[in-house]
């Protein structure tokens, strides 16, 4: 019952903070709305539209020149009644006439085609959307598109989060290696990709200040995961463990500069280069590990190329324990005191209901129907 009650308070306290608008296709399910765009449709700037999980997917939906708040029941929730995603296929985020998406947010959604940001299609129209948050969310063959030039020229994208995210054959990509980004942040998610077109990172090489910092990257033992899809410049690589990695490039159209890159506390095993920070320009920062087995709770199905998000990526021991900038383990985080804590990442930030029970299975003429729920706050 404290655990209810408290689910009841902090979803009075989200409320108060914009209007809230609900969405589920589901034809036996409650909602305002039975698709995204109709939903975003009636929002304004800085209305949130809470997405229900559904077997059905939700196609595509366009948010332009509004910050909304989006948010889906996580990557694999955990609840008793269901574990099903809210399914999509494409997400854009657009400032076509102001800055006003600034500051919008995606958690919680499974994205199986694209989330884009700040581009309205081909010829690079509209304007770059600034402080975007993507937060725990799945990705599966899918792309997280950054698009930051105009019909004036480049410019900079800024105060971008990617954080607690899972990409499975997917990738964050900008859209030309000529886009510019600075102050961008791609912190504890997990990359677990086999090779093919593209890398897990794409088109990075105008940046300042941008850090992918306390991530996984692991594919299988004979393809294994190719870290850069393309150019990659100027960026820092820290806290990050690489398991069966192609750390130097090797694009399928060929060869493309990696140079210039930080690395700092990472850890390698089993990578094509298990000593990236000495392969072209790049800079050894320090503290990086070469070809050791970082010794994660699922380690012999992460070797393997495993696809699963509830895989146990927490170090037991070994060399990536406690060998982080930060005096933390390597790779994704397990806070307790914090939102970045892997083992809680299957789920949203919002407290959720985890079971419901009916405790009489009949009810008489004015009799009382006894229901008990358990809620979950979010870690």
């Amino acid at each position: 019952m404290k655990n209810f009650f408290f689910s009841l308070l902090a979803f009075t306290a989200f409320s108060a903070q914009a209007t809230i608008r609900t969405v589920n296709n589901n034809p036996a399910g409650l909602a305002q709305f039975n698709d995204i765009q109709s939903a975003i449709n009636a929002s304004s700037s800085g209305d949130s539209i809470y997405v229900h999980a559904s077997a059905t997917n939700y196609g595509n939906a366009d948010i332009v020149d509004k910050k909304i708040t989006l948010i889906g029941p996580g990557i694999s929730p955990d609840r008793s009644m269901s574990s099903l995603q809210a399914n999509i296929n494409f997400i854009q985020i657009v400032n076509m006439n102001s800055f006003s998406a600034d500051g919008s947010v995606i958690m919680g959604m499974h994205i199986t085609q694209e989330l884009r940001v700040s581009n309205n299609g081909s010829g690079n129209v509209g304007n770059p959307v600034n402080s975007v948050r993507v937060i725990r969310n799945r990705f599966t063959n899918a792309v997280l598109s950054l698009y930051v030039g105009n019909n004036y020229g480049s410019i900079i994208m800024n105060n971008l989060l990617v954080e607690g995210n899972y990409f499975q054959n997917s990738s964050v990509s900008a859209a030309s290696s000529s886009y510019y980004f600075t102050n961008c942040t791609v912190i504890n998610n997990v990359f677990a990709r086999s090779n093919g077109f593209g890398g897990s990172i794409e088109n990075f090489n105008n940046c300042t200040n941008v850090v992918f910092d306390h991530n996984l990257f692991y594919g299988n033992q004979v393809d294994g995961n190719r870290l850069f899809g393309n150019s990659a410049n100027g960026f820092s690589l820290k806290n990050n463990v690489f398991v069966n990695c192609v750390t130097h490039n090797t694009h399928p159209n060929g060869m493309a500069p990696i140079s210039n890159i930080y690395f700092q506390n990472n850890i390698t095993f089993n990578c094509t280069n298990n000593s990236p920070w000495n392969f072209n320009t790049n800079i050894d920062g320090g503290g990086n590990i070469s070809q050791q087995n970082p010794q994660l709770g699922s380690q012999s199905q992460v070797d393997a190329g495993t696809y699963n998000p509830l895989l146990d990526f927490s170090i037991t021991t070994g060399p990536a324990n406690n060998s982080a900038t930060d005096g933390k383990d390597m790779g994704v985080l397990f806070e307790e005191t914090s939102t970045m804590n892997w083992a809680y990442g299957r789920n949203t930030r919002l407290p959720y209901i985890h079971t419901i029970n009916l405790l009489n299975s009949s009810v008489p003429a004015g009799g009382t129907l006894n229901v008990q729920i358990q809620a979950r706050k979010a870690k």
